[in-house]
């Protein structure tokens, strides 16, 4: 099996965000001077961006390239180039910009690592979590799964057309700061040969890569949901995190260039300690795939690998050259039958192109525009408005969140077709940097007055904790600026993420909908992100501050990435009797991984809610409970990530599903039970890793099914009217790549013709 020299494409998108982020005007005058030089040196950044891993299981240079992952060598490099390269630089300007371009990457890679492979002690990691999730704990599997499965994901996924025909690595310059390095501490300085031997071995494996890594996909993308499901978004070190840590990071750096006294631990505590820290075993690092192998597969594709040398400078340029003779079927390359693993696109239904009224954009660099999505009557008009979210948006801190709210008359059929900021009349902020303010919304009447108010959530606000805001609506003139409630719970070990999810539920019977909040990564002393829900009770004068809710609900179980409370719902019988349902997608029983759970509590005493029934899924990574939605009878529970059929060519894996069950049968389980009890219908999904039951919508019997990562994470949205005999579930979908149409659906149920489908 080809795997991947390091996952080289992700440190490369990690630093290709991070100069977005920093390039779109947040920062200061001395970051400002640097990001120009990285958006100057495309070349030198991106093999800058893979340079720390450039001896693993190369000429025996594992050591030295591990120590190139900490701030020893990025000190060692900045002194360099102060005493080698002193202003002005005359007709040397490109190759030294280069070289602290060059540097900057390797800090990217560097400071992304920490948070990808939970070094220096940084707990719940990406490959942590996903060890724990979906490897039975076992770390070693999880980074291999992880380091490869990532590359062909993010191929999968993505065209990465910025990628750099060439790498320009200075060779001399490398050999000169590790002899830097090395006079301090203890270590043999690598050759100037030897480096662009293995550089060479690496830019080899990145183009291979790039030309088959989508068609690998499937065999790293069925070992786990997780790695799928938060590449992105995981708050502690998907692609998103590690960017926002590598532009805070580079701030720190430009720092150092700028004035080398500058002494502060650099970056983070978990990288910093002034030292080298062998923290991993580099000689059992994932890369397996030969330097023949790389060339061959560039050689079938009809390539070969050329370098430059700069003499006098000691810089060598990589590039790929098409050679004279043709190319081999790519079927064929390495004796890997690949066409067993290309996209499926599966489906029985004809899918038609959406043509919306508008599509709206933002104009900035996140790819979260329409995170989450909500319509509220805000100013009371008798029209639906509309806030839709960014929890990344940069311009006022980094990844602080943004709100916009579009009013339901204003802009009916007269919204500008590309600037929400244009469209929009108010805009909410959290200006709190990382806090990701909009991460979930929802709409309810909190004060009592007749009026819709809107509650958005921060769920990494203060450190982590995260906190919610409520936002009063008035007639006529809309919301409220700044929040008129905050909820925030008081500090405990194990709380964070409060707010990851909200729903607007009628806790207590009085017709009036009260606010859940969701904290689906809190956890306890003895289990990381068991999931908890907190209840606050609507009322006509709240408190300005709330520290504690109403009351609180934890899985009756205490099992370590449960994920209680991912989602909720209630089920009314028509004997006013009321069951409070609640998904756990990451319980996990015997050696079956993440089967999930959905929960039902009776609430007919508020304060002491008792279990009544659990109905478990059947199957691993089905993730049982993953989204719940009710309408009058039915009752709608996805599992997102569950297979759908058969084996070999025929297996749709995490093409997800979705269960319709009556609530009059539910309401009168008890016990344990299985998934189909009370299930009238079931709906499959028809791709592989299409994550069918991602976003619901349930409005007058019409079901809307979000299917975001369908067609390399293009996206589809389902309808279904379940009123009907009939069992045609149409399509549609936007020819828009990557852009997960179908991540949340809302539908206005007082207009047939208003309907918004987001993306994000």
């Amino acid at each position: 099996m080809l795997t991947p020299l390091y996952n080289s494409s992700v440190h490369n998108e990690v630093t290709h965000r991070a100069s977005e982020l920093l390039a779109g005007g947040f920062g200061n005058n001395v970051t400002a001077e640097y990001i120009q030089y990285i958006t100057n040196s495309p070349s030198y950044v991106q093999a800058g961006s893979y340079f720390p891993d450039w001896g693993y299981q190369c000429l025996g240079y594992g050591q030295s390239s591990e120590d190139a992952h900490w701030p020893p060598f990025v000190r060692a490099a900045i002194a360099y180039i102060h005493d080698e390269y002193p202003e002005p630089w005359g007709d040397r300007e490109t190759e030294v910009t280069g070289l602290i371009a060059f540097v900057f990457a390797i800090a990217s890679h560097d400071i992304a690592d920490v948070f990808w492979h939970g070094l220096g002690g940084f707990q719940e990691s990406f490959i942590h979590a996903m060890a724990k999730q979906n490897f039975h704990g076992n770390t070693a599997k999880a980074h291999t799964a992880a380091d490869a499965g990532a590359e062909f994901t993010l191929r999968h996924s993505a065209e990465l057309q910025y990628f750099n025909s060439t790498w320009t690595v200075p060779a001399r310059d490398l050999a000169n700061i590790y002899f830097r390095m090395y006079t301090k501490l203890d270590g043999t300085p690598p050759s100037e040969a030897d480096l662009v031997y293995c550089m060479r071995v690496g830019y080899a494996a990145f183009k291979a890569d790039l030309r088959m890594g989508k068609y690998l996909f499937p065999h790293y993308g069925q070992q786990s949901p997780f790695l799928i499901e938060n590449l992105n978004h995981y708050h502690r070190g998907g692609l998103q995190d590690m960017s926002l840590q590598v532009a805070k990071c580079w701030r720190e750096v430009a720092m150092t260039f700028t004035d080398q006294s500058h002494t502060d631990t650099m970056c983070s505590p978990h990288w910093d300690s002034s030292r080298m820290t062998n923290i991993r075993n580099y000689k059992s690092l994932a890369a397996t795939q030969s330097y023949e192998e790389s060339l061959l597969i560039l050689r079938q594709s009809g390539y070969n690998v050329m370098e430059t040398w700069e003499e006098s400078s000691g810089v060598v340029t990589l590039s790929v050259m098409q050679a004279e003779s043709g190319s081999t079927p790519q079927q064929q390359v390495l004796g890997l039958d690949i066409s067993l693993s290309q996209d499926q696109d599966l489906q029985s239904e004809e899918c038609k192109e959406f043509e919306p009224d508008m599509t709206l954009t933002l104009g900035h660099m996140s790819g979260s525009l329409g995170y989450d999505m909500v319509l509220g009557d805000f100013n009371d008009d008798g029209f639906p408005d509309i806030a839709v979210s960014d929890p990344y948006y940069s311009e006022v801190d980094l990844h602080a969140g943004i709100v916009m709210i579009i009013d339901g008359r204003k802009h009916t059929h007269q919204l500008d077709n590309h600037s929400v900021f244009r469209a929009s009349t108010m805009q909410l902020y959290n200006n709190v940097q990382e806090s990701r303010f909009g991460w979930s919304m929802v709409v309810l009447d909190f004060n009592d007055d007749g009026i819709d108010d809107l509650v958005v959530s921060s769920p990494f606000d203060n450190q982590e904790q995260g906190s919610v805001n409520i936002y009063y609506g008035h007639a006529d003139r809309g919301l409220s600026k700044e929040p008129d409630v905050v909820l925030q719970l008081s500090r405990q070990r194990g709380t964070y993420g409060f707010g990851t999810r909200l729903y607007a539920l009628d806790i207590d019977g009085d017709g009036r909908k009260d606010l859940v909040v969701g904290c689906s990564h809190c956890g306890l002393p003895q289990a990381a992100q068991t999931g908890a829900m907190m209840v606050y009770l609507s009322s006509n004068n709240p408190p300005k501050h709330i520290s504690s809710p109403n009351f609180s609900i934890r899985s009756p179980i205490i099992q370590g990435y449960e994920h209680f409370g991912s989602s909720a719902a209630m089920i009314e019988g028509r004997d006013g009797k009321r069951l409070l349902i609640a998904g756990s997608p990451g319980y996990s029983w015997s050696k079956a991984q993440r089967v999930g759970r959905v929960y039902a509590f009776s609430i007919d005493n508020m304060l002491k809610p008792r279990l009544q029934w659990t109905m478990n899924g059947n199957s691993e990574f089905q993730q049982f409970g993953s989204e719940i939605v009710t309408s009058g009878d039915n009752v709608i529970i996805s599992s997102w990530s569950d297979d759908t059929s058969g084996f070999g060519r025929n297996n749709r894996w995490q093409a997800g599903s979705v269960g319709i069950y009556k609530a009059s049968e539910l309401i009168i389980l008890h016990g344990q039970r299985n998934d189909d009890s009370g299930l009238s219908e079931k709906l499959y999904g028809k791709e592989m890793a299409g994550h069918f039951g991602t976003s619901f919508a349930l409005e007058k019997g019409q079901l809307w099914i979000g299917e975001p990562l369908a067609q390399s994470e293009q996206g589809r949205v389902h309808i279904r009217n379940i009123t009907s005999a009939s069992d045609k579930l149409e399509c549609i979908y936007l020819p828009n790549p990557r852009s997960r149409f179908g991540h949340r659906v809302a539908v206005n149920g007082k207009s047939k013709d208003n309907t918004i489908d987001q993306n994000a």
